[in-house]
């Protein structure tokens, strides 16, 4: 298809070109032949009036040689110009037949572009639909190619971080089971100190006996709510080394785990009540509900561990006589 738009574009200038060459010789020829025209009438004119004038036989004869001469060089330059004139006509009819050449040929390409057209046509587009199919299959290799390789290059990348992972924790567990083995018989060794320590405690403790019993000593005065009693007159201690807390503060603190059987007996008058505290928990509570001196008695069985408080404290304003044992607490180790 371009091979023929280019010979039809080249025809066609052809023609054109013809056709302007033509035109310019025309152009040139009548050109010449109004300018011969021009200066044959000039000549006859001037040649009429020197005729026209009298004149001596010596000046007509001398007119005449130039007369004569003037023809011999029109009619020079006429057989020039003729001359001229049918190398233009033949230039011309080289160019008509030019003309009627090329005019045929673009008959006779349009006729082939009719014929071939359609063919031509339907071929490229045969190809088009080919080119179009094959490109399209590339760019699917290429992009399942990309794919590939983007999936393969994310593998290795996995791989190689799994790989860097796995060898981290090759050398963790190396150095693991290293210190594992030492940590381990250490841990083992420490366990079994540990329970035999343990167990002999248990069994000494089971074996150890706790028991004490205190009253209050001192002069008594009226006290408020929640005063911690202070039992000074210890009379039994067994196994006890924090006495002085018991004497000072009121409080008596586990030194031995187990099973504990406490008594606290406060004599009052008038309405009071008092309570058993364990940590600060009420564990049992004592109550004086009748006018008069009473002896009011809380018993409470509980189990106790290590470094746990005991005391006794007033719920009320109450009176703690102190006389004759008569506001006293115990505490005896059962298990």
């Amino acid at each position: 298809m371009s091979d023929l738009y280019d010979t039809k574009t080249e025809l066609q200038n052809g023609i054109d070109q013809v056709g302007r060459e033509t035109k310019s010789l025309r152009h040139d020829v009548d050109n010449k032949f109004t300018i011969f025209t021009s200066q044959v009438q000039q000549i006859l004119a001037s040649y009429k009036q020197e005729v026209d004038k009298p004149k001596n036989t010596t000046d007509l004869h001398s007119e005449f040689n130039e007369l004569m001469q003037n023809h011999t060089k029109l009619q020079h330059e006429f057989e020039t110009l003729k001359s001229e004139n049918a190398i233009q006509q033949q230039i011309l009819l080289t160019n008509q037949n030019k003309t009627i050449e090329l005019a045929k040929q673009i008959v006779e390409l349009k006729g082939l572009k009719n014929i071939q057209q359609l063919g031509d046509l339907h071929g490229i587009q045969q190809e088009i639909k080919q080119l179009h199919s094959q490109t399209q299959s590339l760019s699917v290799n290429e992009r399942a190619r990309s794919q590939d390789f983007q999936a393969l290059y994310k593998m290795t990348l996995q791989t190689e971080a799994s790989v860097k992972e796995l060898n981290n924790v090759t050398a963790y567990l190396n150095n693991k089971v290293k210190d594992s083995n030492i940590t381990l018989l250490s841990a083992l060794r420490k366990n079994v100190t540990d329970s035999l320590s343990s167990l002999k405690r248990t069994v000494l403790h089971n074996d150890e006996k706790v028991a004490m019993t205190a009253c209050v000593k001192r002069d008594t005065t009226d006290k408020p709510s929640r005063h911690v009693v202070k039992f000074d007159d210890i009379s039994t201690s067994y196994n006890i080394k924090n006495i002085s807390a018991i004497r000072n503060i009121g409080k008596f603190e586990i030194e031995i785990d187990g099973l504990y059987l406490i008594s606290a007996s406060i004599f009052s008058r008038d309405q009071s009540n008092f309570s058993i505290r364990k940590n600060g928990e009420m564990i049992a509570t004592g109550y004086i509900s009748s006018s008069g001196s009473v002896v009011a008695t809380a018993v409470v069985a509980i189990d106790l561990k290590w470094n746990d408080e005991i005391w006794v404290q007033t719920e009320a304003n109450s009176f703690i006589y102190s006389n004759s044992r008569t506001s006293c607490l115990t505490l005896i180790k059962v298990k």
